[in-house]
């Protein structure tokens, strides 16, 4: 599926010199994802002006695992908890 995506991005980005690869568009999906999970957690945070860099981040979920250090590390968060049922 990737991969005739990264055809798609390249037929129709024909100045670009450097084609997308199959791996290039599924990490872009997982970018989006991320900043997805990461907004909500800004806005009830940051945006009112808590410092959350000194917090734990909780991860639940079934792909929250996959997720975690991703958006902990956008948030400027040092420390992640994962539940071992998650």
């Amino acid at each position: 599926h990737f991969a005739k995506l990264a055809e798609m991005v390249n037929s129709s980005n024909s100045c670009r010199q450097e084609k997308k690869t199959p791996e290039d568009v599924a990490l872009g999906f997982l970018k989006v994802a991320n900043e997805a999970m990461s907004r909500p957690i800004r806005e009830l945070t940051q945006m009112r002006g808590f410092d959350i860099t000194n917090h734990v981040l909780a991860s639940f979920g079934g792909a929250g695992g996959q997720h975690a250090c991703a958006i902990a590390r956008s948030l400027g968060i040092k420390s992640v908890f994962i539940h071992r049922y998650s």
